[in-house]
């Protein structure tokens, strides 16, 4: 790790920072909560003050403070370290800065000069009248013009470029960055163009207020696409990025609820409107990245996609994509206007309205089903199952399942195990033949198993962790030590931790959480580390700590002397393949020696 590293963990207590993210709990030297990563009733994600780590102990996440804000803001390691030295105000040394991660700075830096290029441009010279008119007659204002940066990209093909290459941007930067088109035309002896041009420019903020890509308009209806948005980049990916999102995310956390709509000015003007709880995606209907994305913030969706034909296929698809995350579902469709821009501005307290009761998501999807079939013919009534289908297998509750059924079997005045059965032959003949096709989900780390031998380890590794200065010295204790034996552990990185530990113990008369860290391999470093972030009873005083400890190491030998019967009977039954008298007699008294030891085991 760099020293800049080292500083910035020093400088961020790492409760206070995952505490904006998530709401912590003190559970003993810990800190507990719901995992940002994973679903989760019961609390299992871990933070410790004394290590400045976490660990989730459901789907086997942990890390650092730099880990932690790579997951959740989905930034490599040089953007973390950027952005939590700001976060502490300290300066990173030059070395930093040369790290592979901070070309992307290099990209960023030039987008967030070409944002203020074009926004200059549409508010402060005469080429951007034009566009600011056409702003100002779809009743956009200049207070919104300034809170989302919108800005003008002139008909120049290289004032962009130009400008940009002036201020130490070399060519490639601006390509990587979006900004222009390589041309392999010879008439154009700079082999490169500007890509916006004659264009409104929205620019596109990503949840963290970093300009990452734009979003051009076309000024003339006649001028196509009349969306320009900026191509993949390594910062721009359409598939995981929401517009509104930086401007509406603190709303949405603490209303607990997002608006998804369709367009850009949607945002403006529902913003104009005090509604602030709004994102959309780029022309395309929404996706697993965005939803993912949104996820963090809220639970809780409401569609509210434009009221003609394509927007009700792309609320119907958004539905049963979401469906499948557990987020509550609601949908309210659009009157008196195609998109929520053009009904906010013929009367938006009735969509206020609307928005005060939307309608559930199930709901809305009988009404459509039952407006595309004729419930009164055989064929009209499976359709109707048919369509809703899909929205109804990704649901994972199965009480939520049956509570559909019964409604389904209400709507067509029949018997609900007729409806389940009728659901669970579509669902087989839609996966028939095609199980490759199914949907990919997204796949936690591997939680490896522990065996009871090896949680019987760690509670005793935890206890020595645990131990009140006090006792380091105390005879009953030390003999405690002394009886266990290394082999009892069976794992080697077990056998190895336990000799460091009481060879630590013997040389500082205590345990140095710190100090014992920096002197053991990563391996077992890593194992400290979790025990620290784990639950620790609540001993006592000194004699039920002993009481405790005893019992450990008890428990410990008689789990090693269990495994060692079982791996002897197993060598007796072997030995009785190849008729090996000898071995087997041999065998056979250790086991009865064993056998005769845990019979006549203390109990603690």
């Amino acid at each position: 790790m760099s020293s800049d590293a080292e500083r910035v963990k020093e400088a961020i207590d790492i409760v206070s920072f995952i505490g904006k993210y998530v709401p912590l709990k003190r559970a003993g030297r810990n800190f507990k909560g719901l995992c940002p990563f994973h679903q989760e009733t019961n609390p299992s994600f871990t933070v410790s003050p004394e290590r400045q780590s976490w660990h989730c102990f459901g789907c086997n996440r942990g890390g650092d403070i730099f880990t932690f804000l790579m997951e959740k803001e989905n930034l490599d390691f040089p953007e973390a370290l950027k952005f939590l030295a700001q976060q502490a105000s300290i300066t990173l040394s030059r070395t930093s800065h040369e790290l592979p991660g901070f070309k992307k700075t290099r990209l960023l830096e030039a987008l967030t000069l070409a944002g203020r290029f074009y926004h200059y441009l549409l508010t402060q010279h005469k080429l951007g009248r034009p566009a600011l008119e056409y702003l100002h007659q779809r009743q956009i204002s200049n207070d919104s013009i300034k809170k989302f940066n919108l800005g003008y990209a002139p008909a120049s093909w290289e004032v962009l470029g130009k400008f940009l290459l002036k201020r130490n941007f070399s060519p490639d930067e601006l390509f990587n960055a979006g900004l222009i088109i390589k041309s392999k035309s010879r008439q154009n002896r700079q082999n490169w163009y500007d890509r916006f041009r004659q264009r409104i420019m929205f620019p596109l903020r990503d949840h963290l207020g970093r300009i990452v890509g734009f979003s051009g308009r076309a000024l003339s209806d006649k001028q196509l696409p009349k969306y320009l948005n900026s191509p993949e980049t390594p910062l721009f990916k359409k598939n995981k990025f929401l517009y509104g999102l930086y401007e509406g995310k603190d709303s949405i956390r603490k209303q607990d609820r997002v608006i998804l709509v369709e367009g850009n000015v949607d945002i403006i003007n529902a913003h104009q409107h005090e509604i602030d709880n709004v994102v959309a995606p780029l022309g395309t209907s929404f996706t697993e990245n965005q939803i993912r994305l949104l996820k963090r913030f809220t639970n809780n969706f409401i569609v509210c996609f434009d009221s003609d034909a394509a927007g009700e296929k792309a609320t119907i698809k958004t539905l049963e994509l979401a469906q499948s995350h557990e987020v509550g579902l609601k949908v309210i469709q659009l009157t008196g206007g195609v998109d929520l821009d053009e009904v906010l501005k013929k009367d938006p307290e009735s969509f206020k309205k609307q928005l005060q009761a939307p309608q559930e998501a199930f709901d809305y999807l009988i009404k459509k089903a039952s407006a595309r079939t004729d419930l009164k013919t055989a064929r009209g009534k499976a359709d109707f199952i048919s369509f809703l289908f899909t929205f109804i297998n990704q649901t994972p509750q199965q009480v939520v399942k049956s509570d559909y059924i019964k409604k389904i079997a209400e709507v067509l005045e029949t018997d609900e195990a007729n409806v389940a059965a009728d659901l669970e032959r579509i669902k087989k003949q839609r996966t028939t033949g095609i199980k490759s096709q199914g949907k990919s989900e997204e796949i936690l780390p591997s939680k490896p198993k522990k065996s009871r031998h090896d949680k019987i380890c760690e509670l005793l590794f935890g206890l020595i962790l645990l131990t009140p200065i006090s006792l380091y010295t105390e005879e009953d204790y030390q003999l405690l030590l002394k009886r266990v034996n290394p082999d009892w552990f069976l794992s080697k990185i077990y056998q190895d931790l336990w000799v460091h530990l009481t060879k630590h113990l013997e040389e500082y008369k205590g345990i140095n959480i710190d100090m014992l860290a920096s002197q053991l391999p990563s391996s077992e470093r890593q194992i400290i580390d979790l025990l620290l972030l784990k639950d620790s009873a609540t001993i006592g005083d000194s004699e039920a700590f002993i009481k405790s400890l005893k019992g450990a190491v008890c428990e410990l030998e008689r789990s090693f002397l269990k495994l060692k019967l079982k791996q002897i009977i197993r060598e007796i039954k072997s030995a009785e393949t190849k008729e090996n008298q000898e071995k087997i007699a041999r065998l056979k008294k250790e086991a009865q020696e064993i056998s005769k030891k845990l019979k006549n085991y203390p109990t603690v």
